[in-house]
C-alpha cells in the first residue's frame, strides 16, 4: 500500500514545528519543514528532515517556467512509497499558488493546523523577536522574558490573524482536498488529537511513546508573560476577544 502524501498548512507560531517533529518520530513518515521557504539552509534544522532540498535550492526563483518546475519538484518529493509531507505556511501558499492546485489535482491530504488563542500567537511572536530564537530544545535552560504588546494595534492584529485562517479554510474547501482541521490547543490537551492526525494519515501502527525534541515555552499565565498586561486587559475587556486572556 503506497504511503500517504500530505501537507501541513499553517501560519507562524502555531506549534507546526513541534507537530512535524512528532510526525517524524513515526515509522514510515517523512515530515519535512518549509520546503517553499525562499531561503537556503544555513544552519542545521532543529526538528525537521534535511534530506530533501528546498525548492529555492534546486530551482532558484523562476518566473516564466515556474509551474513545470514546481510540478517536477513535488513529483520527486512524493515519488517515494513512504508517507511523506511538508509544512506550507500561508505566506508561501500565496507566493506559490501552484502548490495548492497540485494538491487539488493529486488529492494530497491537508492537515490544517491553527491556534485558537491569538494572544498566545502574538506573545510567541514577540518572544521570538526579543530572544532571537523561535524554539527551545527540550531539557535546555530557557528564561522567557515578559514581552510588551502594542495595545493600539492589538485588535487589528487579532482580526487579521482570525481572518487569515478563515480565508484559508474556505480555499481548502474549494480545493476539495481531503482535509483535517486541528488546533494546537487540542494537540496539547490530549494524545487523542494526535492519534486523530495519525489516523488521517493512515498510520496503522503508531509509536506508543512520543516526546518531542522541542520544549513548549509559551504556557505561562498572560499576567506573567505580558509586561503591560493591565493595559492589554483594558483594551480587550469590552471586545469579543476578552476570553483569550488567561
Amino acid at each position: 500500500m503506497p504511503g500517504t502524501k500530505f501537507v501541513v498548512l499553517t501560519s507562524s507560531r502555531t506549534g507546526s514545528t513541534w507537530l512535524i517533529d512528532l510526525l517524524n518520530m513515526q515509522s514510515g513518515i517523512d515530515a519535512h519543514g518549509e520546503l517553499f521557504l525562499e531561503q537556503r539552509r544555513l544552519t542545521p534544522a532543529i526538528a525537521e528532515r534535511e534530506d530533501f532540498p528546498r525548492f529555492v535550492e534546486v530551482h532558484g526563483r523562476p518566473h516564466a517556467t515556474r509551474l513545470p518546475r514546481i510540478v517536477s519538484y513535488l513529483n520527486q518529493l512524493y515519488g517515494t512509497p513512504r508517507s511523506v509531507g511538508f509544512k506550507l505556511m500561508y505566506t508561501q501558499m500565496r507566493r506559490y499558488p501552484e502548490v495548492i492546485a497540485y494538491c487539488a489535482l493529486r488529492r494530497i491530504r491537508i492537515v490544517h493546523l491553527t491556534r485558537l488563542n491569538q494572544i498566545d500567537v502574538i506573545i510567541s511572536d514577540e518572544l521570538a523577536k526579543v530572544t532571537g530564537t523561535s524554539h527551545a530544545q527540550a531539557g535546555s535552560e530557557f528564561h522567557a522574558p515578559k514581552v510588551h504588546i502594542d495595545a493600539s494595534s492589538l485588535i487589528d492584529r487579532i482580526d487579521r490573524l482570525c481572518r487569515k485562517s478563515k480565508q484559508v479554510a474556505r480555499l481548502i474547501r474549494l480545493s476539495s482536498c481531503p482535509t483535517l482541521e486541528i488546533q494546537y490547543e487540542s494537540l496539547l490537551e490530549s494524545d487523542a488529537e494526535f492519534a486523530r492526525v495519525l489516523k488521517f494519515l493512515n498510520v496503522v501502527d503508531p509509536a506508543n511513546y512520543i516526546q518531542s525534541k522541542l520544549a513548549k515555552r509559551g504556557h505561562r499565565a498572560h499576567q506573567e508573560a505580558i509586561a503591560n498586561y493591565e493595559e492589554i486587559h483594558r483594551e480587550l475587556e469590552a471586545t469579543p476577544y476578552s476570553g483569550m486572556l488567561r
